[in-house]
C-alpha cells in the first residue's frame, strides 16, 4: 500500500505542476507573473515577507518600502488595521508560517516569489491527495474504490483548482482529514503500540491546535473533531493530556497575539461589528443565511454542483452509512455540517475575492467517505454508467477551467451572474436552468426545491433498489 501512495503523490503532484501553467508558468516574466494574482493571495506574500526579512508581522514598513513590488505591480494598502504606531494585517499568520521557506527560496534563487510559493501548494494539495486516497481505503477496504475516489476529488474542483492558489483553505483541508483520520482509527492503535498511540494523540492535538492560527472560523472544525475524539476514540489520561498540550499552549500564545493586534484575547477590536464578519463580511448574511446555505451548492455561478455534479452522489453515500455504519454517519454531520452552517451564512460565502466555491475546499475530501461507501455498497450497472458519466462530465469540467480559468475571476455579488462556462455553449445554455441567488431568490428557491427534489429521487431509488438486492 505504501506504494501506492508514493504513486499517488507523484502523479498529483505532477497533475497540479502541468496545471498550474494556466496561472503562472515556469519562468514567467513580466505580466506573466502577475496573471490571476488577486484577492487575499498578495497579502500573505507580503506577510511572508515581512516574517522573513524583517522576523515580525508589522507590515508598515513593506508597505512603505514597496516591498511587494517584486510580485504585485499594483499599489497595496488595504486588508491592513492599525494598532498603535504599528500596521498589521487583517489576515493570520497561519498560512504565511508556512510558505515562508518557499516564499525565502524563490526570493534567493531568483525564481520568483509567487512561483515557489504555488509549487509548495502543490505539494502540500498532494499529500491531501494521498490523505484523500487513504480515507477512501479506509472506509471500502478496495483498493479500486480508493483509487476512483482519489481521483472523483483531487481531479474535480474545487480541489484542482486550489492546488494553484495561495489561500488557509488547503493547509486546512490537510489538518482536518489528518486529524479525522487519526481519530477515526484511535482505538484500533491504542491495541499496536503504546508510544505510537501516544505520538498519534499529540500529532492530533497539533493539527486541531493549527487550525485556528489559519483562520477564526476553523475554530469550529477544532471544536467539532476535539468532541469527536473525546467521544468516539476515547482516549486514556496520557493521550488526553498529550493531546491538550499543544492546544493549551497554542491556545494562550493565540490569546497573546489577540491582545497585541486589538488589546483583548478576542479577535475583537474597535469597529468591529462594521469591519469584521459580523458586519460588512459576515455573519450573518443580509441577504438572508439561506442564500449562502443553498447557494453553496446550487447557485449557477459558485455553488459545487455546476462546477462539480459527482458530488451530488454524496446524499446516496450518506443512505448507505446512515443504515450501516451509523458512527461515521453521525460524526461526519457533525464535523461537516457544524463547518458547513457557518460558512454558507457568511456575507461572501462563495469565498470572497477567492475563486468559489472557495470556503468548502476545507471539509470536502471528507466526501472520500461517503463517495468510496456509495461505490461499494451500490453495484447496479446502471448506477455505475451515471456515476462514470459524472465523474467525467466533472473532471472535463474541471480541467476546462483550470485551463481558462477567468471566469471564475469576477468579484462581488453584483458580477456573479456570468457563466463559469461562457466558453462551453452547450453547458452555459444548462447553467441558465440552475439557480441564480443574485437574480430572483424566489425563483432561485423554488429551482433549488425542484433539483434537490430530483437528486434525492434518484439516491432514494439506488439505494432502495440495491438494499432489495441484498
Amino acid at each position: 500500500m505504501r506504494t501506492i501512495k508514493i504513486i499517488v503523490f507523484l502523479v498529483s503532484l505532477a497533475i497540479y505542476l502541468v496545471l498550474k501553467s494556466s496561472f503562472i508558468p515556469f519562468g514567467a516574466k513580466g505580466e506573466e507573473k502577475f496573471r490571476f494574482f488577486t484577492g487575499d493571495e498578495p497579502q500573505y506574500c507580503l506577510i511572508a515577507h515581512s516574517l522573513v526579512f524583517d522576523r515580525d508581522f508589522d507590515i508598515k514598513n513593506n508597505i512603505e518600502k514597496r516591498d511587494y513590488a517584486k510580485f504585485y505591480p499594483q499599489r497595496m494598502t488595504g486588508h491592513v488595521f492599525k494598532s498603535r504606531e504599528n500596521r498589521y494585517s487583517q489576515h493570520r499568520l497561519g498560512l504565511p508560517l508556512i510558505i515562508s521557506p518557499a516564499y525565502y527560496i524563490g526570493f534567493s534563487r531568483g525564481i520568483g516569489e509567487r512561483l515557489a510559493i504555488v509549487v509548495f501548494m502543490s505539494f502540500l494539495t498532494a499529500l491531501l491527495a494521498v490523505n484523500i486516497f487513504s480515507l477512501a481505503w479506509e472506509t471500502s477496504q478496495n483498493r479500486f474504490i480508493s483509487i476512483l475516489t482519489w481521483i472523483c476529488i483531487s481531479f474535480s474542483m474545487p480541489v484542482l483548482l486550489y492546488s494553484t492558489q495561495i489561500y488557509p483553505e488547503v493547509p486546512g483541508a490537510l489538518l482536518v482529514i489528518y486529524a479525522f483520520r487519526k481519530i477515526r482509527t484511535f482505538s484500533s492503535g491504542r491495541r499496536k503500540n503504546e508510544k505510537s498511540h501516544l505520538g498519534r494523540a499529540l500529532l492530533i492535538g497539533s493539527s486541531l491546535a493549527y487550525l485556528p492560527w489559519l483562520h477564526e472560523r476553523f475554530m469550529i472544525l477544532s471544536l467539532s473533531l476535539f468532541v469527536y475524539f473525546l467521544i468516539s476514540a476515547k482516549p486514556g489520561r496520557k493521550a488526553l493530556l498529550l493531546s491538550l498540550l499543544p492546544l493549551v499552549v497554542s491556545g494562550i500564545l493565540q490569546a497573546a497575539y489577540y491582545h497585541l493586534l486589538y488589546g483583548i484575547p478576542i479577535p475583537i477590536r474597535e469597529g468591529w461589528y462594521e469591519e469584521s464578519y459580523v458586519g460588512k463580511f459576515g455573519f450573518w448574511n443580509k441577504e438572508g443565511i439561506y442564500v449562502g446555505i443553498l447557494g453553496l451548492l446550487f447557485d449557477r455561478a459558485e455553488g459545487l454542483f455546476v462546477f462539480s455534479p459527482l458530488y451530488a452522489f454524496i446524499f446516496l453515500g450518506m443512505m448507505s452509512l446512515s443504515r450501516e455504519r451509523r458512527r461515521d454517519f453521525w460524526w461526519l454531520i457533525t464535523v461537516f455540517f457544524s463547518y458547513y452552517l457557518l460558512i454558507g451564512s457568511h456575507g461572501y460565502w462563495w469565498g470572497a475575492a477567492g475563486p468559489p466555491p472557495r470556503f468548502i475546499v476545507t471539509v470536502i475530501p471528507l466526501s472520500a467517505i461517503p463517495l468510496a461507501y456509495c461505490l461499494k455498497k451500490i453495484t447496479l450497472k446502471s448506477f455505475r454508467g451515471i456515476f462514470a458519466f459524472f465523474l467525467l462530465l466533472s473532471l472535463f469540467l474541471g480541467f476546462s477551467l483550470m485551463r481558462d480559468p477567468s471566469p471564475l475571476y469576477i468579484f462581488g455579488q453584483h458580477h456573479h451572474h456570468g457563466f463559469a462556462f461562457k466558453n462551453l455553449p452547450v453547458l452555459a445554455d444548462l447553467q441558465s436552468y440552475l439557480p441564480s441567488f443574485y437574480r430572483n431568490k424566489a425563483m432561485a428557491l423554488w429551482l433549488t426545491l425542484f433539483w434537490f427534489s430530483l437528486i434525492m429521487g434518484i439516491s432514494f431509488y439506488f439505494y432502495h433498489k440495491s438494499s432489495k438486492r441484498k
